[in-house]
């Protein structure tokens, strides 16, 4: 079977092949500039109104640090947790390991971390209560009142609260453990952190609310004293 092969025909052919194919690029070329011209002019509007937003939250922002009440409770807040006197705080920071490296001295001395820990579980079970616990306890309280009294600073009157405790904890450095063998200065760390947490934080936090409400108290009565003084410099 011969097979005529007919070149018009072919030629022809191929123009309409061509033709389509340009006509396919062209759309394709067309739709991906007008997908990228939309692209572009939505990232604009996007870049626009973030611009807008980010400039308003920041004005708003600014104007609440402005704002008169704002800067009051900044104020009362940052004297809650950090206290009215600054040099008094950083002082207190500073003594905190003079306290509880003192309070591990006193109790390796003068004791032992056994005798400490079987007076503290003995107090805490009712089994063997020990006065010296509860005096302990409260003197630690007395410390974080008296501290919030004449300063106030959660922060600082809740570290100088730990710092005793941690004492207590880090004296357990050096003893023989039954399944550690000698306890090294990361455990004693670590024992001394958790003790701290656990019984210095509630006596801290405590001690500071006392204090708060004596702070309270004291305020009040000195308002009332200056105003008397003041109706009696104005009677004639």
């Amino acid at each position: 079977m011969q097979i005529e092969f007919d070149g018009t025909t072919a030629r022809n052919s191929l123009r309409a092949i061509y033709r389509y194919l340009f006509a396919l690029f062209g759309w394709v070329y067309r739709g991906c500039s007008w997908l990228a011209g939309q692209t572009t002019n939505m990232t604009r509007e996007v870049r626009r109104w973030a611009g807008s937003v980010t400039s308003t939250l920041s004005d708003s922002f600014s104007a609440a640090l402005g704002a008169e009440r704002t800067r009051r409770v900044l104020e009362r807040v940052t004297n809650g947790l950090i206290g009215i006197r600054r040099e008094i705080s950083v002082v207190a920071f500073l003594s905190a390991p003079f306290l509880a490296f003192g309070t591990e001295w006193w109790v390796v001395t003068s004791s032992s971390y056994r005798h400490i820990e079987s007076m503290a579980v003995g107090t805490w079970t009712g089994a063997n209560p020990e006065p010296l616990v509860f005096v302990g306890a409260a003197a630690i309280v007395a410390v974080a009142t008296l501290f919030t009294v004449f300063n106030s600073g959660l922060i600082p009157a809740t570290v100088l609260a730990m710092a005793p405790t941690f004492g207590i904890g880090f004296a357990r450095y050096g003893l023989s453990a039954e399944y550690y063998g000698t306890v090294g200065i990361p455990d004693a760390t670590a024992i001394g952190l958790m003790i701290a947490v656990v019984v210095g934080l509630p006596l801290g936090v405590t001690g500071f609310l006392i204090g708060t409400v004596l702070r309270r108290i004291r305020g009040y009565f000195e308002d009332q004293s200056g105003a008397g003084e003041a109706s009696m410099q104005a009677e004639p």
